[in-house]
C-alpha cells in the first residue's frame, strides 16, 4: 500500500499573519493556563464572536456578576481582547477556526513528541486522495487524523462521510472529530445528520470516529 501525506502550502501561507500575532499566541497560552475552567472557555468563545469593544465590556459585566470568583481571570482575557481588537484585523470566522486548530495542536504535541505532525494536509492512499485534514500525526506508520470544528454548527454530513471514507481506506489510523463545545451538542448534531441512511449503518460509521470535546480539554485528557 502506497501512503503519502501532501501539505497544502497555500493554506499554510494564509495562516502566517495570525500565527505570528503575539495577541493570538497569548490567547492560546491563557486558554491553556485556565483550561480547567469551563467559564473561561465560554467567555473566550463568545468574545471571539464579537465585533466591537462595547460588546466586550457589556459581556464582561454580565459574566462577572455570575462568576465572581473568576474575576481576575476573566479580566485578563477581556484586557487582551480590548488591546488586540481582532475584528479589525482578521476574518473572525477564520480566526475562530485557527484558534481551535492551534489549541488542539498544543494539546496533542506533548503526547506525540516522537511523531511527525502535519497541518493542512491530505492523505493519499494508493489512488485515493482525502480531503484536507486540519492535523495529521504520523508515528511508526500509524496515523492519527484530526478534523477541528470551533462549533458543532459547522459539522456537516460531508465531513462525517469523508472521515469514515479515510478510515475505510486506511486501517492503521485513528480518526478524531474535535469540537470546542460540549459533547451532548456534538452528539445531537451527528444524530441529526443521519438523514435517510440506515440507522445501524450510520451508527457503525460513527463508531469509527473518536469525539474529543470541551469536556476532554477541561479534564486534561490526552490526545
Amino acid at each position: 500500500m502506497n501512503v503519502q501525506i501532501k501539505q497544502n502550502k497555500n493554506n499554510i501561507k494564509r495562516k502566517e499573519d495570525l500565527l505570528s500575532d503575539s495577541y493570538f499566541n497569548s490567547l492560546l497560552n491563557i486558554t491553556i493556563k485556565y483550561s480547567q475552567y469551563e467559564e473561561i472557555h465560554e467567555f473566550i468563545k463568545d468574545l471571539l464572536t464579537m465585533n466591537n469593544e462595547q460588546d466586550y465590556k457589556e459581556y464582561l459585566d454580565t459574566f462577572q456578576d455570575e462568576n465572581n470568583g473568576l474575576y481576575e481571570k476573566l479580566y485578563e482575557v477581556y484586557n487582551l481582547f480590548s488591546q488586540w481588537k481582532p475584528w479589525k484585523l482578521y476574518n473572525m470566522s477564520e480566526c475562530r477556526g485557527m484558534f481551535f486548530e492551534e489549541l488542539i495542536l498544543k494539546y496533542l504535541k506533548p503526547n506525540n513528541m516522537d511523531g511527525n505532525i502535519y497541518t493542512e494536509s491530505k492523505m493519499i492512499v494508493n489512488d485515493y486522495s482525502s480531503h484536507t485534514w486540519d492535523i495529521i500525526v504520523e508515528l511508526n506508520k500509524y496515523f492519527k487524523l484530526y478534523e477541528c470544528k470551533f462549533s458543532s454548527y459547522h459539522i456537516k454530513r460531508k465531513h462525517v462521510d469523508k472521515m469514515v471514507s479515510l478510515k475505510n481506506k486506511l486501517q492503521n489510523s485513528k480518526i478524531y472529530l474535535t469540537v470546542y463545545e460540549n459533547k451532548s451538542l456534538v452528539e445531537y448534531t451527528l444524530k441529526k445528520l443521519r438523514q435517510d441512511t440506515n440507522k445501524e449503518k450510520y451508527e457503525n460509521n460513527l463508531k469509527k470516529i473518536n469525539i474529543f470535546t470541551l469536556e476532554n480539554i477541561i479534564r486534561g485528557d490526552a490526545l
